[in-house]
């Protein structure tokens, strides 16, 4: 059977599907065979505004039928499986409701046996979901509320945005709602300028059109008349708080001014010695200067503010005081006493503070007080390095000299043997010889332990491995005249440090 169908869409699209029916075996077991009739179908309804679409075929009419399987596809003639519908139709009719709009789907459908075998695909039907296009009006803004003062001029923008239909063209027309004597430069453009002639309250309305729909918006302009002629007032000045200075130090000047910018916006300085005798300034038509004064004693100076009208002024009072002639000795700081442990060295700073009286220069001398051995890096700096060959206590003293007087301050080094001295003891036959009790420090660079050893004119007399080492020189047995004793440390073969002094016996 032959037959064509045509159908109106909501898109009023015609779409014209010829059917063939045809027919096919499904093949089952022994016992049950029929015929399964294939027929094309078309669509019986149309694309909705949800995007829906109803499909049908002519039904089969056969007691082994179980129903019909929809197969959907954006691709033509690739299907499934599995089919569409999620279980097999019981009717030859489908609604597809999850089509979208500007896509193309094609479709078939089988027929499905009781027993669950299924025919081959029907002919294909292609189905296009247009995308529905409705042009809207265009949105407009005519921009705020705007309020001026005579003579000037409003300017009026207008933003409008719009979908490009039915063209992408919009057109302007700008139009006077309310308000006495305007006159618009440009009435068809999206901005404009507004000129009144008088005060008063106008609207304007902006139209903006796309060829067939269009908006419109309006923006208030208040218009103030114009501003009337103020009457000049007098400027205020203030010519800065009093001072009191020391000679030969001078007083600095300024004047601060406000006025009404009439007639002309412009002020002129003029600086004036009211009261006092010998004073100079550095300019006398400026805001600013600066006064010099020959003597002591109490002076006024005026600040005259003219606007070219009118004019205003204020006075500051300047006390100067003799200046100081009488020196001060300086004072001075040696700094905090310190302890250090040998080999270290002490860095020693001086801090000294003086009235700059008679030339403003200060020197400096350091001196040892008590303790010796002792090598000072540089006496006349305010600050030095002092480095000790031997333990004990060390005073040293720092003098500040401004020409004229001077100052004195006293700083204290207590200076620590290393805990790894090596201590050599002088005696004779158990006794003590006068003068030959000689501690020799022996510093080494390590904390690792090591080997100490004492040479006596070149022989060696004694070694031991530690921190330190006592030796008892039987000196009667020794000839008198000098001796050599040197002593030396070593981690591992290295030798770490050596120390050589002389030693005369009597």
């Amino acid at each position: 059977m032959m037959r064509k169908i045509s159908r109106y869409w909501d898109g009023q699209d015609t779409i014209e599907i010829i059917s063939e029916r045809r027919h096919r075996v499904l093949a089952g077991p022994a016992t049950v065979l029929f015929l399964a009739y294939i027929f094309m179908f078309h669509s019986v309804g149309s694309v909705s505004a949800q995007s829906s679409i109803t499909l049908a075929w002519d039904s089969i009419t056969d007691p082994g039928l179980g129903g019909y399987n929809i197969y959907r596809s954006e691709q033509s003639g690739v299907f499934g499986p599995p089919p569409f519908n999620s279980s097999v139709l019981a009717t030859s009719s489908f609604t597809d409701s999850s089509v979208q709009q500007g896509h193309t789907y094609y479709y078939v459908v089988t027929a499905v046996s009781t027993a669950g075998l299924e025919s081959g695909y029907s002919n294909q039907v292609q189905v296009n979901i247009p995308v529905p296009v409705t042009n809207r009006a265009p949105t407009v803004n005519a921009g705020a509320d705007q309020t001026i003062t005579l003579p000037a001029t409003a300017n009026l923008a207008a933003t409008a945005s719009d979908d490009g239909l039915p063209n992408g063209t919009l057109s302007y027309q700008w139009s006077v709602v309310s308000g006495g004597s305007v006159t618009l430069t440009s009435t068809n453009s999206a901005t404009t300028k507004a000129t009144f002639t008088t005060a008063g309250t106008y609207t304007f309305r902006v139209s903006v059109n796309d060829g067939q729909l269009s908006a419109t918006d309006d923006v208030i302009v208040v218009v103030n008349a114009a501003a009337t002629t103020n009457t000049n007032k007098a400027p205020t000045v203030n010519a800065g708080a009093d001072q009191t200075i020391t000679l030969p130090a001078t007083a600095t000047l300024s004047a601060i001014a406000t006025d009404d910018g009439l007639p002309n916006n412009t002020l002129t300085y003029q600086w004036s010695v009211v009261s006092g005798s010998g004073v100079t300034l550095t300019s006398t038509n400026t805001a600013t200067t600066k006064a010099t004064f020959t003597a002591a004693g109490n002076y006024t100076l005026r600040v005259t503010v003219s606007d070219g009208q009118l004019s205003a002024t204020d006075d500051v009072i300047i006390l100067a005081n003799p200046a100081v002639t009488t020196n001060k000795a300086p004072t001075v700081n040696a700094g905090a006493d310190q302890a250090i442990t040998l080999p270290a060295t002490a860095n020693l700073t001086a801090m000294a503070a003086d009235d700059g009286l008679p030339n403003g220069t200060l020197s400096y001398q350091w001196s040892v007080v008590s303790g010796s051995g002792v090598a000072l890096s540089n006496t006349n700096s305010a600050s030095i390095q002092v480095s000790f060959n031997a333990a004990g206590t060390y005073t040293f003293r720092v003098t500040v000299s401004d020409g004229q007087l001077t100052a004195t301050d006293d700083v204290v080094v207590v200076v620590n043997q290393t805990s790894s001295d090596l201590v050599i003891t002088l005696s004779k036959s158990g006794g003590t010889i006068t003068g030959a009790i000689l501690p020799v420090y022996v510093v080494s660079t390590t904390t690792q332990p090591q080997t100490l050893e004492l040479i006596i004119d070149g022989q060696k007399q004694a070694a031991t491995t530690g921190t330190s080492l006592t030796y008892r020189w039987k000196t009667n047995k020794v000839s008198s005249g000098g001796h050599t004793l040197k002593a030396n440390a070593y981690v591992g073969q290295v030798m770490t440090a050596t120390k050589t002094v002389t030693v005369t016996l009597q």
